[in-house]
């Protein structure tokens, strides 16, 4: 595969080498998520924004405050579909192979920025229910309590105000993405 920038990447053999947060920015600010099926353009760069925020309040609440390195992997936890795309669950579960490759991106992207491989505990929570906050506002005829049947959470009302859905064009959602990554990362260098 080739990327915007020209770096050629092996699908069955990805290296630290070729991932670039700027790619990764890029290709995710203009990705839809719901593989476009909503209401608006919604990208996976908002997307994954919205799920640190939510992961950010969701540790707040168990009294808890993520470290850089976890408010990087929140960030970064859908960093694979800049190289390898995403399938719709169904069909994700119907092709193995295809877990398996995005699984070694996530291992190769995990090591490149230092983030661990296994999710955070609260990472796969906050991902669900920006899932079920992101359906209720972009698909049609959507409701909270509908969306939460695909969620394996108990969760609140309250936390559809806590995700606002801007639908950011490309570019904002790519400069939010890459200042967001940059004020974390001076924070894991100066220590904090």
């Amino acid at each position: 595969m080739r990327t915007n920038t020209k770096n050629f990447i092996d699908p069955l053999k990805p290296k630290q080498s070729n991932i670039d947060i700027e790619e990764i920015a890029e290709s995710l600010s203009n990705t839809c998520r719901f593989n476009g099926h909503c209401k608006l353009f919604y990208s996976v760069a908002e997307h994954s924004l919205n799920t640190l925020k939510l992961g950010e309040f969701l540790a707040g609440e168990d009294l808890q405050k993520l470290t850089p390195q976890e408010q990087l992997q929140f960030l970064l936890h859908d960093a694979t579909e800049a190289y390898v795309g995403d399938l719709i669950k169904p069909l994700k579960n119907l092709i193995p192979l295809f877990e398996e490759i995005e699984n070694r991106f996530w291992k190769v992207i995990a090591k490149k920025y230092k983030v661990p491989v296994e999710w955070h505990p609260l990472l796969d929570r906050a991902d669900k229910t920006c899932y079920a906050i992101e359906a209720t506002h972009l698909r049609k005829g959507e409701t909270f309590v509908r969306a939460l049947e695909d969620v394996p959470y108990d969760l609140h009302p309250k936390y559809l105000e806590k995700i606002p859905i801007w639908g950011y064009s490309h570019q904002v959602a790519k400069n939010k993405f890459l200042a967001t990554y940059a004020s974390i990362i001076k924070q894991i260098e100066e220590g904090i």
